[in-house]
C-alpha cells in the first residue's frame, strides 16, 4: 500500500529533505504534491515563508526497496520536554528605547502595503514610551478608514505584527489620518454621556 506522508517546512526542498528522512530514501526517489504555500508578497515580509507537501516513495524505488534485507528498527527513547518559565506576553520596560530598527521596519511596512492598495501617502512619525504613532496623509484618506475604522485598524494590526516579528520587547505601534482615532474618542465620549443622561431620566440599563 502506498505510504504518504505530510511535511511542512520553509520550501520545498526542506520538505522533501524531511520527508525522505522520515521515508528512509533520498529526496531523489520521492513524488510530491504542494498542498499549501504561504509566503508571498507582503505576507512573505510578516509571516516567512512556508510551504506543506504530501510526499510518497516512487514505484520504481519502493521495488528497489523491497529486495533489500529489513533492519530492525531502533527504539527511540522518550523525549523530556524542557519546561519553560511563562512570561508576561507584552512586557514593557520603564526604560525602553524603541530601536531605530523597528521604527524603519513600520515605515517601510507601512509604505510597501499602501502603496500596494492604490494609495499615494506620506509617512509622518513619532514615538513615546514604547509607541510608534504613524500619521498617514494623502489623498482619498476616507477608503483607507474604511467603516467604522475597520480598514485603518486592519493595516494598524498587520503593521505591529511584523514590527514586533521575533522581538523580546513589545511594541505598540498606533496608525492614524486625519486626526481619526482623536476624533472617534470624542464622538464616543459623547455617546456615553447622552446615553448616561438617557439612564439617569429613564432609570433603565442601556448596553453599549
Amino acid at each position: 500500500m502506498l505510504r504518504k506522508i505530510e511535511k511542512s517546512a520553509k520550501n520545498i526542498n526542506e520538505a522533501l529533505a524531511l520527508a525522505a528522512e522520515e521515508l528512509g530514501v533520498t529526496p531523489e526517489e520521492l513524488s510530491y504534491e504542494v498542498t499549501r504555500e504561504v509566503g508571498k508578497g507582503l505576507m512573505k515580509l510578516l509571516v516567512g515563508t512556508e510551504v506543506d507537501i504530501v510526499a510518497w516513495v516512487t514505484k520504481e524505488a519502493e521495488a528497489e526497496e523491497a529486495k533489500k534485507p529489513k533492519k530492525e528498527a531502533k527504539k527511540e527513547e522518550p523525549k523530556k520536554e524542557a519546561q519553560e518559565e511563562r512570561k508576561p506576553k507584552h512586557e514593557v520596560r520603564n526604560d525602553f528605547v524603541i530601536p531605530k530598527e523597528s521604527v524603519d521596519d513600520a515605515k517601510m511596512f507601512l509604505g510597501e502595503m499602501l502603496k500596494k492598495i492604490g494609495f499615494d501617502a506620506k509617512l509622518s512619525v513619532r514615538l513615546d514610551g514604547n509607541t510608534i504613532y504613524i500619521d498617514v496623509s494623502g489623498d482619498k484618506m476616507g477608503l483607507l478608514i474604511g467603516k467604522r475604522g475597520d480598514t485603518l485598524d486592519a493595516v494598524q494590526y498587520l503593521t505591529s505584527l511584523y514590527v514586533n516579528k521575533g522581538k523580546g520587547q513589545y511594541i505598540k505601534v498606533t496608525v492614524d489620518t486625519e486626526n481619526y482615532r482623536a476624533k472617534r474618542e470624542e464622538t464616543l465620549v459623547r455617546l456615553a454621556k447622552g446615553l448616561q443622561r438617557r439612564v439617569v431620566k429613564e432609570k433603565k440599563d442601556i448596553t453599549l
